[in-house]
């Protein structure tokens, strides 16, 4: 009875007197046998889940809305009572349809819907009978939602690497001003153009008469101009 759950028996025989001399006739009886209820398959054990990215960066790390595939594996169950395992039914999410294996893996499930899941695996027996694994969640993202982050991270990254660079281009204009004031072993008294041209970027001038001198290693000194000297220039 590895394929049943019941069956009709029938028992039949040839009446004798007690002298063991058959009679006329013969005496029929029937009877139905059931398997237990109790017997059914071991649930399936260790459901394993692992994500296929399917395009999507690997980095973020997360199951995408309409785009992550699923492998799942578990380890087998088995019949009782001279049942067998005919198949193992994949449950991608509560309430959903089902794919079927008849080993103890499949691959390439999905994509799918945003949304929390969870992954069941139903082992049915020749008889028909059913036992289920514990489940094992997980969460599908909103495609929308992490396209937007990746845009943000990739748009400060963009910033980033432009601060970088806007520093390093002031370390070196600092280097070459710091190599150039080194090469003058004594104060500088006098206006001297090379000096000048090698440390001083711009010069911004106000109405008010005041000068701001923009050296190349960032640093800004502000000075007063006197008449005489706005009045020469």
């Amino acid at each position: 009875m590895s394929t049943l759950t019941s069956a009709t028996v029938t028992i039949s025989g040839q009446p004798a007197n007690s002298n063991n001399v058959s009679l006329v006739g013969r005496i029929s009886c029937y009877c139905t046998v059931t398997v237990p209820a109790s017997y059914v398959p071991t649930a399936p054990g260790s459901v394993t889940l692992t994500r296929v990215d399917n395009g999507v960066p690997t980095a973020w790390g997360v199951y995408v809305q309409n785009k992550s595939k699923l492998n799942v594996s578990w380890s087998a169950a088995s019949g009782t009572g001279g049942a067998t395992i005919s198949q193992y039914r994949i449950y991608t999410d509560t309430g959903s349809g089902y794919y079927t294996a008849t080993g103890t893996s499949i691959a390439n499930l999905g994509p799918f819907t945003a949304g929390a899941k969870m992954v069941t695996v139903v082992a049915v027996d020749s008889r028909g009978r059913t036992a289920t694994s514990a489940g094992v969640a997980y969460e599908v993202q909103p495609y929308d939602t992490l396209a937007a982050r990746y845009e943000a991270a990739h748009a400060r990254l963009g910033e980033i690497e432009a601060a970088r660079t806007e520093r390093r281009a002031k370390r070196a204009n600092i280097s070459r001003f710091l190599k150039t004031l080194i090469q003058h072993d004594a104060c500088v008294t006098e206006f001297e153009e090379e000096l000048w041209y090698l440390t001083a970027d711009r010069v911004r001038a106000y109405e008010d008469g005041r000068l701001v001198v923009c050296f190349r290693d960032g640093c800004e000194v502000e000075v007063q101009a006197q008449a005489q000297e706005l009045k020469a220039a």
